[in-house]
């Protein structure tokens, strides 16, 4: 925090001074609680959970079932009521495949509120979901830019605005912006022409989301890979390998960092500028409203059993 020194000269001098330093505040960006965020990747199996924090901004991304293994919704649950939150701003589903979408009106039930939005990739919601108990439904386009909260979200995918959003193709692709970090998350599938489209906003990413689990490695081309070349990728299945075979052969970036579920509940914590990754997170370790971590406050290095889980720190130029 920058701090001021004023000298007073005279009565009208002080008056000026003392007006101007309560304007002050509104013109500085916001720091300390506002600036830490925390983006969770919920380990539910094979199938997309993602909880975005800030302050007092919910952002939930997909959150579906492991329709592979288990069926079983207790895990996503559990987690996101041991988190604290008791309300959901946005919900931006994907596509429409039960491993992204199956608990749209659950967490609407559950969370939603008359202000509460639900985002996805077709001009109306799947009427499977219809009608939602709480708040709206819109569709996010290709070019759309939201602030949400802290959080900016500049969607580009899929190009097509009247899709039906029932396939991996219609995947909503989108960029969110943490101060000076950028995360990226696809879905089932990256589309080839982003980066014709969009030039200026399809580069280097410290966070992807790798699309379709880690499945099948053309759901993203070598060349949007290169171009993104990712710090950390963090997978939501079990395909870690293939991941990382598909990075050697992409020419990404030697010092990549894989994760997957494997590596249990994933939380990436930043204040805009450093970057710590917590793997193996229990429920309520990371919470809604939790106090700023120090190396969050500082950049000083703090000592790592004063975190929860396992953390690795990282600092990117």
């Amino acid at each position: 925090m920058q701090k001021t020194r004023a000298f007073s000269c005279s009565g009208i001098c002080t008056v000026f001074l003392l007006f101007f330093s309560l304007l002050l505040p509104l013109a500085l960006p916001v720091c300390g609680e506002a600036a830490f965020f925390q983006v969770h990747q919920i380990n539910i199996g094979c199938g997309d959970a993602y909880m975005l924090l800030s302050g007092d901004t919910v952002i939930l991304v997909d959150c579906g079932l492991d329709t592979d293994a288990t069926n079983d919704n207790t895990p996503l649950f559990t987690y996101l009521s041991a988190s604290g939150i008791d309300h959901v701003d946005a919900h931006i589903v994907t596509h429409y495949h039960n491993d992204h979408c199956f608990n749209i009106n659950y967490i609407n039930e559950t969370y939603g509120t008359e202000d509460s939005i639900v985002y996805g990739p077709s001009p109306e919601l799947c009427k499977d979901y219809v009608p939602l108990k709480n708040g709206s439904y819109r569709q996010m386009r290709d070019g759309d830019h939201l602030e949400i909260g802290p959080f900016v979200i500049d969607c580009v995918g899929p190009a097509d605005g009247n899709t039906l959003g029932n396939t991996n193709y219609d995947s909503l692709n989108f960029f969110v912006t943490c101060g000076s970090r950028r995360f990226f998350f696809t879905g089932d599938w990256v589309d080839w022409l982003i980066k014709d489209r969009h030039p200026d906003l399809f580069v280097k990413v410290d966070v992807l989301s790798f699309p379709h689990h880690g499945l099948q490695r053309w759901c993203i081309q070598k060349s949007s890979m290169k171009l993104l070349n990712p710090d950390i990728i963090l997978v939501p299945g079990r395909n870690r390998q293939t991941v990382r075979q598909y990075c050697r052969e992409c020419d990404v970036n030697d010092e990549v960092q894989i994760y997957s579920v494997l590596d249990g509940n994933i939380v990436v914590l930043t204040n805009g500028d450093a970057l710590e990754l917590v793997t193996c997170v229990a429920p309520g370790e990371y919470t809604y409203g939790m106090a700023v971590p120090e190396t969050m406050r500082t950049g000083e290095e703090e000592e790592e059993e004063s975190l929860p889980g396992d953390v690795f720190q990282i600092h990117f130029q």
